[in-house]
C-alpha cells in the first residue's frame, strides 16, 4: 500500500532528544516528530527541529496541574492562563504546530456536573490558539476504559466547536483484541480526531508488527485522514531509540510493499 497520512516519530520519551536530533533527519516516512514539552527550553533541541514538517509537544502542563484547575476557583484559572500565555509564546516560538494537555475529562462520565467548568475553561484558551498558531489535542487513550468514553469526548468537542480543538487517540495496540476494526473504535471521533498514537514498550518486547499497525493506516488513508499517525516507542535511552527506528522503517517498508 502507498502511505497517504503523515506519519510521525515522538522522542518525548527520551531523557536527551537534543542527542538524537543532532544526528536526526526527516526521512520518506517520518516527516513530522513530537518532543516533550521539556524540550522547548532546549535551545540545541529546537533549532536542530526546525527542519521538520511540523512538531508537536506533548503535556505543554503536566496533567497533575491541568485535570482540576477548572474547579478550583477563578483566581487559580487566572494564573493558570497566565502561565499558558508564556508557555504557547514559547511553543510558537519554537516552530510547534500544537500541543497536548489533559485536562482529566476522563471524570466527566461518571461527574458531569465538573463539565461547564472544565469547557469554560478550555475555550479561554482559544485567543492564545489563534495568537499563536496552535492546535490543542486532549488525549484519549484507547481501547477505552468506558463504552461511552469516545461519545462524552465527542460532546466536550461538539460544546468547544472550534477545529484548533481535537482528540488525539493513543492507542496501545498490545492491548487491542486480534480482531480490532478501528472504524468501530473510532467511530464516535472520527470528525474530531487530531492525531493517532501508537504506544507501546519495546523495552519489555511489545515490538509493533504488521497486522497491528497497517490496519489504521487502511482505515485512515480512506477516511483522508490529514493528522499525523506519530509513532510513540518509549524508550529514554538514545541507543535503543535508534536502534527502534531502524526496526520502524523496516516495519513500514514491509507494509508499503505488502498488497492491499
Amino acid at each position: 500500500m502507498k502511505f497517504q497520512v503523515n506519519l510521525g516519530i515522538s522522542l518525548a520519551a527520551l531523557n536527551n532528544p537534543a542527542e538524537v536530533l543532532a544526528g536526526f533527519s526527516p526521512d520518506a516516512y517520518f516527516r513530522e516528530m513530537e518532543l516533550s514539552a521539556n524540550a522547548v527550553q532546549d535551545f540545541k533541541a529546537l533549532k536542530i527541529s526546525r527542519k521538520w514538517e511540523r512538531i508537536y509537544l506533548r503535556d505543554l502542563l503536566p496533567k497533575s496541574l491541568t485535570q482540576g484547575v477548572a474547579e478550583q476557583g477563578e483566581k487559580l484559572c487566572e494564573g493558570f492562563l497566565a502561565q499558558m500565555e508564556l508557555f504557547t509564546e514559547t511553543a510558537s516560538e519554537a516552530k510547534a504546530a500544537g500541543f497536548s494537555m489533559d485536562f482529566g475529562l476522563d471524570e466527566l462520565l461518571t461527574k458531569p456536573e465538573l463539565a461547564p467548568a472544565k469547557i469554560k475553561l478550555i475555550k479561554r484558551l482559544l485567543p492564545l490558539l489563534f495568537r499563536n498558531n496552535l492546535e490543542l489535542g486532549m488525549p484519549l487513550r484507547v481501547p477505552f476504559s468506558e463504552p461511552d468514553m469516545p461519545r462524552m469526548y465527542g460532546q466536550c468537542l461538539e460544546k468547544l466547536a472550534d477545529m484548533r480543538y481535537g482528540i488525539v487517540a493513543e492507542v496501545h495496540p498490545h492491548e487491542l483484541g486480534p480482531d480490532f476494526e478501528p472504524e468501530k473504535l473510532l467511530r464516535w471521533l472520527r470528525f474530531d480526531l487530531m492525531q493517532i498514537h501508537l504506544i507501546y514498550e519495546p523495552d519489555i518486547g511489545n515490538h509493533l508488527v504488521m497486522k497491528a499497525v497497517k490496519p489504521w493506516l487502511e482505515y485512515l488513508d480512506m477516511i483522508t485522514f490529514t493528522g499525523p499517525v506519530m509513532f510513540c516507542p518509549k524508550i529514554s535511552d538514545a541507543e535503543g531509540f535508534q536502534e527502534e527506528v531502524e526496526k520502524l522503517r523496516d516495519l513500514l517498508t514491509e507494509i508499503e510493499k505488502s498488497e492491499n
